[in-house]
């Protein structure tokens, strides 16, 4: 693996061996080279003495100290590969090329690119532009061979749930004679030709999705706490056992922005706003091989941790079962709270999109969109953490009033998405409620202790 995980001299070691090899005429070669770099004045080992300040330069340099390590006479370094397949990022791919003596893609046959839409629309580092070239080239005879076969190209495998229709980005991998197969359950051919032509993503058939209307952004975690409290999450491991769920107590929606200011009236026999009795329920999944697993997506790593620390001082029952992802979370601690929710240490993760792609979480019960994905393709990497290889999951989005036009005619649209069963729409806070009064209540409570635990911390940094 090369993913920046360990240091890129650790990685260079795992990948590429030296060994010497009789080579008088290379020998004599490198003598020259070593002379000519004396010369310059650039044989310096420190490499702020080496005046480069580009990459062929830089390289240049990698070069000269390669040269200059000892060996026998009439002997040169020969490089050697260590490994037969390397799974890794594409900026540290491209490191690699550029900086480690004796890597190369001379040899490769297979190239795999997964979540290929986001690698073509970023393209990390260059990407295309350094890589792309070094597959079309055949810089050894017969070294892209397939054994048994006649084949002597590259093939390229690109995956993606969301594959860009973008020619003009596909045409970068330089593809040749590309066939299109689209994974999808059981369909038959021609279903899934009418699916492609219609939709242009679509969802796992065992995902269901639903929605929640959050009337007052101001008060969002409470209608997420809510909606934890639930019996729509914490009934999930009771259906999974063989019990049944009342789907009737859901509304569905069409989607049409004339029904979004209605809602249906809550069932009067079970009233999941009521915390104490949503905190009696909750007593019952106290043991944490019996709490649903949940995954809640926020729109940037600041309100991943607000959100994180908000959902403890709230539901103080959730606390040891809350685990935090975002891009500036240390590997090492990343590593860990997967191991740790993936054991069932952890039972909710609350997460930037960083794990919307890419991660396999086994068994997740939930998703939920604590805010509202950036695209469509947003949309479907993150529910598809959920209701994977086979098993059901379920999907939930929290929009505000100024986002509800945009997710029931994108999101929910059979036109853009094909789903299964449409987006049903429910209902798990009522604010006419007196105890509305005291979640709020609690709720400024809760920010005062976040304002606090703040500016101590702040004050902390600023003493350190």
């Amino acid at each position: 693996m090369a993913m920046g995980s360990q240091s890129f001299e650790h990685e260079q070691t795992s990948l590429i061996e030296r060994e010497e090899v009789y080579d008088p005429e290379g020998y004599q070669r490198r003598l020259k080279r070593l002379g000519r770099s004396s010369v310059s004045g650039q044989d310096s080992d420190d490499d702020e003495d080496s005046g480069y300040n580009t990459e062929d330069e830089e390289r240049a340099a990698i070069r000269r100290r390669e040269d200059r390590l000892k060996t026998l006479p009439d002997h040169v370094i020969a490089y050697k590969s260590k490994v037969d397949i390397v799974i890794c990022t594409p900026g540290r791919l491209v490191e690699h090329i550029k900086f480690t003596p004796g890597f190369c893609l001379d040899f490769v046959r297979w190239l795999v690119v997964d979540e290929a839409d986001k690698l073509l629309g970023q393209n990390f580092q260059q990407w295309l532009d350094i890589v792309v070239p070094l597959l079309q080239t055949q810089n050894r005879m017969n070294a892209r061979n397939h054994k048994q076969s006649n084949l002597s190209r590259v093939r390229k495998v690109i995956l993606s749930a969301t594959m860009t229709r973008d020619l003009d980005q596909l045409e970068g991998l330089k593809l040749h004679q590309p066939k299109l197969v689209v994974l999808e359950g059981s369909k038959t051919q021609d279903d899934i030709a009418d699916d492609v032509r219609q939709a242009e993503h679509v969802l796992p058939q065992m995902l269901e999705e639903a929605a929640l209307k959050v009337s007052d952004p101001n008060l969002k975690p409470l209608f997420l706490i809510d909606l934890l409290r639930s019996r729509h999450v914490l009934h999930t491991v009771n259906d999974a056992e063989g019990g049944t769920s009342n789907d009737d107590d859901t509304t569905s929606s069409g989607g049409s922005d004339s029904e979004l200011d209605s809602s249906p009236d809550p069932d009067p026999d079970d009233d999941p706003t009521d915390w104490k009795k949503s905190a009696t329920s909750l007593n019952s999944y106290s043991k944490v091989q019996n709490m649903p697993t949940v995954l809640i997506f926020t729109k940037s790593n600041e309100t991943t941790l607000r959100l994180s620390r908000l959902l403890a001082l709230l539901a103080p029952t959730f606390d040891a079962l809350i685990g935090t992802l975002t891009s500036t979370t240390p590997y090492a601690t990343r590593r860990d709270t997967l191991r740790s929710f993936n054991a069932g240490k952890l039972r909710i993760l609350v997460a930037s999109d960083l794990v919307a792609r890419g991660i396999d979480l086994p068994s997740l019960d939930h998703v939920i969109n604590y805010d509202m994905p950036s695209s469509i393709a947003s949309y479907v990497h993150r529910v598809g953490r959920t209701a994977r290889a086979g098993n059901s999951g379920k999907a939930w989005t929290l929009f505000t009033k100024p986002e509800a036009r945009w997710f029931w005619n994108e999101i929910a649209s059979k036109k853009v998405i094909e789903r299964r069963k449409p987006v049903e729409r429910v209902r798990v806070t009522e604010e006419k409620e007196e105890v509305f009064d005291g979640k709020v209540a609690a709720y400024e409570a809760a920010l005062e202790k976040l304002g606090q635990e703040a500016g101590q911390s702040r004050h902390k940094d600023r003493k350190e």
